[in-house]
């Protein structure tokens, strides 16, 4: 990996770029400050990972057009029984965004096919 500014890498092989979130600074559009990883609860597969639940909640809140993308595709790959595990453990005040992005995803896996 290379340093390309103080919060990006990218894989040189690939030129995959990833985002660093550091605990306590801010999110885009001063939507508050990024939660430590413990916060947002490790994944029941691997705990170096932040939890589906975490990981949709941090893109719901910085809500860059990339992150609204990335939940779609995060959410076609749901079953209606997970969908409705991770918006029950959501934060109420996201629930309605996430609710919008699933009919997006469901109308795009209704096209897709």
């Amino acid at each position: 990996f290379a340093r390309t500014s103080a919060y990006r890498l990218e894989h040189t092989a690939s030129g995959v770029r990833v985002d660093v979130l550091v605990a306590g600074t801010p999110l885009p559009r001063g939507a508050g400050l990024y939660p430590s990883p413990t916060e947002l609860g490790a994944s029941p597969r691997d705990p170096h990972f932040i939890d589906l639940r975490g990981l949709i909640g941090l893109k719901l809140v910085a809500h860059r057009h990339r992150d609204v993308a990335d939940i779609v595709e995060l959410l076609k790959r749901l079953d209606e029984v997970r969908y409705t595990e991770l918006e029950a453990t959501l934060d109420r005040s996201l629930r309605p965004e996430l609710t919008r992005l699933r009919r997006d995803a469901l109308e795009e896996l209704g096209s897709e096919g």
